[in-house]
């Protein structure tokens, strides 16, 4: 294996890697956030609702018809060495990826014909359904910049496919375009993913699509327990929505799933450090244990501390976001924003311990988190979401999130070697840096919500880099001295 993901330059790569991620996340949201202003104004409410159930539809059955072949490229592919060895396991992963996203598409296309779909909508099944095969082969092709730690390759072949779709909508806007050319649009996107492939990824990465179906089993056995997990986390994502609206009033419905929407965003962030951890942990876990802990414990108190901060700003700004995001009609989304927050610091502590237990191939026992979860919300959400409608709805977010993080917990604990994700001294830290920032919430509570979220967002940076919670790698990566820790 390459030294890039054992060499002791490793945590710098991945900080600075981690880093430009985030920085391609948040602009990948404000892209995707112009596209959709150009296309509610011009599409109208109905149209925007015809063209949103096809992208919708085709993601559904795109993201489960990647069967969890992503984390497992990653994973396997990390193990063996540039070669040819290498570009035939990806070559099978190529094939699989290309033949289940197309079956994809057909059932995405019976669905349509099901539900009763007009032409135009039944069209846009197919066209976005094929701009979707091509970015899944586009999107396995890139998994060797993955494993090699390129991370600003990957977020530029992102903007990139982002920025052909924002150009792409706004010139079918100016030509008057009708929907079916929005719709079109995504063939492009797929068509300018693999312009890029050649110019991103090197020669000796670079494979073709391997047809032996006797060689799809070793991948399927290793990527079927990852998919099950996956599909299990998409209903977890979504079952307190059905619930609420079962049990309650479309209005409350709506409040609640505005909060979980921005949740769900926020937890996209989550998976962005993931992807950027698990080809290291998963060579460590192999390797050398005790670089598996210690990479560990770095990931979980940075996913702490960026989980910590973003419940700061989703308590004290949960306003101003709800407002700006769907409009003053959403301002009573606030409340419920405020009490399901919390759940912001479990699904990134989840999230990156159950990257450690794919690393280490105990995602067997992820799957038995993931329904303990799914146990506890039902209850949870039977029980409040009658008495307390929408913040219900919230509440059983947070304590079942609560459920599922220990279990998961749990099964870290069980790893060999027995690896302890954080210390209790860093956990009594981040309480204190937690306390000042909302103490001074508190004490600006005057100021317009913004302003107080910002100041106390600052205030919680600042003490918890006094406090030495800030991990050293991260000071290495942006080569500037580690401030003493205040006594």
């Amino acid at each position: 294996m390459s030294d890039v993901l054992t060499d002791a330059q490793v945590s710098r790569r991945v900080v600075r890697g981690g880093g430009v991620r985030i920085v391609g996340f948040a602009l990948l949201n404000l892209m995707g956030a112009m596209g959709s202003v150009v296309l509610l104004r011009y599409l109208g409410v109905a149209n925007y609702g015809r063209y949103g159930t096809v992208i919708a539809l085709i993601a559904v059955v795109s993201g489960i018809a990647d069967a969890g072949l992503t984390v497992t490229g990653s994973r396997e592919l990390a193990l063996l060495a540039p070669g040819s060895e290498r570009r035939a396991l990806l070559g099978s992963i190529l094939a699989i990826r290309i033949a289940l996203s197309v079956a994809s598409v057909l059932v995405g296309l019976v669905i349509g014909i099901a539900a009763g779909y007009d032409d135009q909508m039944l069209i846009g099944i197919l066209l976005v359904g094929a701009g979707a095969v091509l970015l899944a082969a586009q999107a396995t092709l890139l998994l060797p910049l993955v494993v090699r730690l390129r991370n600003t390759s990957l977020t530029v072949s992102d903007l990139v496919k982002q920025g052909i779709l924002l150009l792409g909508i706004v010139a079918m806007a100016i030509a008057g375009s009708g929907i079916v050319g929005f719709f079109a649009l995504q063939i492009a996107v797929g068509l300018g993913g693999l312009a890029l492939v050649p110019l991103l990824a090197s020669r000796e990465d670079v494979a073709r699509p391997r047809w032996a179906v006797s060689e799809w089993w070793a991948v399927a056995r290793t990527a079927v327990p990852i998919a099950a997990a996956a599909v299990l986390t998409v209903i977890y994502l979504r079952l307190l929505v059905v619930l609420t609206s079962v049990m309650s009033s479309d209005y409350e419905t709506g409040l609640f799933a505005t909060s979980a929407r921005i949740m769900e965003m926020l937890a996209g962030l989550a998976l962005v450090i993931s992807g950027v951890i698990l080809p290291v942990a998963s060579v460590a876990a192999r390797e050398e244990r005790s670089r598996l802990a210690y990479v560990l414990a770095r990931t979980t108190e940075t996913s702490l501390l960026l989980g910590v901060l973003l419940a700061i700003v989703l308590v004290l700004g949960a306003h101003p976001i709800t407002v700006v995001l769907g409009g003053r009609e959403f301002a009573a989304a606030a409340p419920v924003l405020r009490t399901q927050a919390p759940a912001i610091v479990t699904i990134f502590l989840a999230t990156a311990w159950s990257t450690f237990l794919i690393a280490d191939y105990h995602q067997r026992d992820l799957i038995r988190c993931v329904l303990t979860g799914l146990a506890a919300l039902v209850a949870a959400g039977l029980v409040l979401i009658p008495s307390y409608q929408a913040r219900g709805a919230a509440g059983a977010a947070v304590l079942a999130d609560v459920v599922y993080v220990t279990a998961v917990f749990l099964s870290i604990r069980r790893l060999r070697g027995r690896p302890v994700p954080v210390s209790l001294g860093f956990c009594g830290r981040l309480a204190l840096a937690t306390g000042v920032a909302f103490g001074l919430g508190g004490a600006f509570s005057g100021l317009p919500d913004a302003v107080t979220a910002t100041l106390a967002a600052f205030a919680f940076a600042g003490v918890a880099a006094a406090l030495g919670l800030v991990p050293l790698d991260v000071y290495a990566a942006l080569r500037i001295r580690r401030p003493r820790r205040a006594s």
